[in-house]
């Protein structure tokens, strides 16, 4: 592949981008032309200098930024092991209002009622923390100051679980 083809396919693949109502998905474009990607990446392209020919002839995300390298980068790996996002099954896939790349999940979500094993975390404000007097070392022995915070930290962080143990039996 020379530097005219690459530039060539490049142009391809951004006027694919280009559908007559918006853009078009990144990945189903990649799908469209791995060739191309697997060629510039045999070539020993970066992600990054891929990204820079494609903003160079115009393959940009939707508001003109170039693309993100994990998203060309997943987009191509994905293309490459044939594996595409669900489509919608049943009446609503033939519906033109509902839209093929919504999410969909494998379980519903439970709501808070129904789960049942949600507590409400109670509100802890500055009253219930310990001073630092509370917290302060024990020992007399000086330590360097980094590690006295950590350790002043730390008690308090066991205080505050030990109380918050204590109220909640």
């Amino acid at each position: 592949m020379g530097d005219s083809d690459l530039m060539t396919g490049a142009k391809r693949i951004a006027a694919t981008l280009k559908g007559p109502i918006g853009q078009i998905k990144l990945t189903r474009v990649v799908g469209q032309h791995l060739h191309w990607f697997e060629d510039v990446r045999s070539r020993g392209m970066t992600w990054d200098q891929i990204i820079t020919v494609l903003t160079a002839a115009g393959a940009t995300r939707a508001d003109g930024t170039p693309f993100a390298r994990g998203h060309v980068s997943s987009a191509v790996w994905r293309a490459r092991k044939g594996i595409s996002r669900p489509k919608p099954t049943g009446p609503e896939s033939a519906s033109a209002t509902t839209s093929v790349h919504t999410k969909q999940r494998s379980r519903p979500r439970k709501s808070a009622e129904s789960s049942g094993s949600k507590i409400p975390r109670r509100d802890r404000g500055p009253k219930d923390a310990p001073t630092e007097e509370q917290c302060a070392p024990t020992s007399g022995v000086q330590t360097n100051p980094d590690k006295a915070d950590l350790m002043r930290l730390m008690r308090r962080a066991a205080k505050l679980r030990t109380s918050a143990g204590d109220e909640g039996g």
